[in-house]
């Protein structure tokens, strides 16, 4: 007799949040090509290297949100995680939009009207991607998938195979057969449930079987952590001293060069971008590597990687630039020139972000943040037959769907 678990996934209902998250990660798709068509015909007529940059994220915009409308639903959890970190950095970009467009009312209402949007649609995305009900949507499908292992004690009975947890390997209560190969390799057993014996609907973990840590937190964590506080405290500050001229220089765009912005090696709206993504990185980062998450380490070292070869581009640009001669001038006495705070901040930074990476390699902080191991569970449904819960339902009577009875 052939038996087969029951399917669990397609007998759930969707939840709203599901349908909303889809929705939205459609949109943004929708607006994100319109974008990148609207980037593509301003390259043509005036190719910048920032316009290419520009054009490659909104390119990565648009297949994230079509790949991820897709695979959310089916409870990937790949996908809602990439959809996550997206929704993430998109709130960041629309705060810059705003704060850029409010400071340049009069020519940047378009970019504060374009940043609220944003921000509306990646804070809704984000408060459903972080729903209860979103979160469980996901959960149950990675368990029927195997990726979770929960060892615990769930009791119950479906259909006419029986599926449910008996206390041997293979071991089956009044006649009903075992489910072999649905076994958990803990030494769980599926069998019938004894007649009389409580019923589940779902199931019921008594304990997880997750990944073994340290008892104590490594130094390399609290390190690690700190360097990321540390370099995500700089960007807040590099926003902080980036967003106080913008009103002297919005006025002397408007007096001295006719509107037309203020030309230089890098526009200031990209440093600003650059330190509001390393603020929000550090931000989620720091916190998640405390608790021992591996998503944090993840995530750690994915930005810290990122931002050590941004700095590292910074330093050789500047390099070039006072090679050129672009720093060939005097000061004041009693100032700083400026040379010194040009290489001192990407070295600063550079230096923060190896140290944390190479700390996120580490084995303190993998031993802290171990990955779950994905492996087989047993999972127990509610199945009553007609004379009383305990009893199978008659020959070729469907049982009931999940979550009923």
């Amino acid at each position: 007799m052939s038996l087969q678990p029951p399917l669990l996934p397609a007998a759930m209902p969707k939840p709203a949040s599901i349908t909303g998250v889809q929705v939205l990660l459609w949109v943004l798709a929708a607006l994100a090509g319109i974008g990148d068509l609207s980037t593509v015909v301003v390259l043509v007529r005036y190719p910048t290297a920032f316009g290419v940059l520009g054009l490659l994220w909104g390119a990565h915009a648009t297949v994230q949100a079509l790949v991820c409308g897709v695979h959310v639903p089916r409870g990937r959890h790949w996908a809602w995680v990439w959809s996550l970190v997206g929704a993430i950095i998109g709130l960041a970009f629309s705060a810059a939009a705003i704060v850029i467009g409010a400071a340049f009312i009069e020519t940047g209402w378009a970019a504060l009207a374009a940043g609220l949007v944003a921000a509306g649609l990646h804070g809704t995305l984000l408060g459903l991607l972080c729903s209860a009900s979103t979160r469980r949507w996901i959960l149950m499908h990675r368990i029927w998938r195997g990726e979770v292992q929960v060892a615990g004690t769930a009791v119950g009975a479906v259909g006419t195979g029986g599926f449910g947890q008996a206390g041997g390997i293979g071991g089956a209560a009044t006649g009903s057969p075992a489910a072999a190969g649905f076994v958990d390799t803990g030494g769980i057993a599926a069998g019938g449930a004894a007649i009389g014996g409580p019923s589940a609907a779902g199931f019921a973990p008594a304990a997880t079987e997750g990944p073994q840590r340290p008892e104590r937190r490594p130094r390399a964590v609290a390190l690690a952590a700190a360097a990321i506080v540390l370099l995500g405290a700089l960007g807040a500050w590099g926003v902080f001293n980036l967003l106080r001229p913008i009103p002297d220089l919005a006025a002397h765009e408007a007096a001295v060069l006719g509107g037309r912005p203020i030309g230089g090696a890098t526009p200031p709206w990209v440093h600003l971008l650059g330190d509001l993504t390393v603020f929000a990185c550090a931000a989620v980062a720091a916190p998640l590597l405390f608790k021992g998450r591996f998503g944090g380490r993840v995530l750690g070292i994915v930005w810290a990687a990122l931002a050590l070869a941004v700095y590292l581009t910074v330093l050789a640009g500047t390099a070039v630039d006072h090679a050129g001669g672009f720093y060939d001038f005097t000061v004041p006495p009693g100032q700083v020139h400026p040379v010194a705070p040009a290489y001192a901040w990407p070295v600063g930074r550079a230096a923060l972000a190896l140290l944390a990476l190479v700390l996120l390699l580490g084995p303190g902080v993998r031993a802290w943040t171990p990955r779950r191991q994905a492996g087989p569970l047993v999972v127990v449904v509610q199945a009553p037959g007609p004379s009383g819960p305990g009893q199978q339902p008659a020959p070729g009577q469907a049982p009931p769907p999940f979550g009923q009875g």
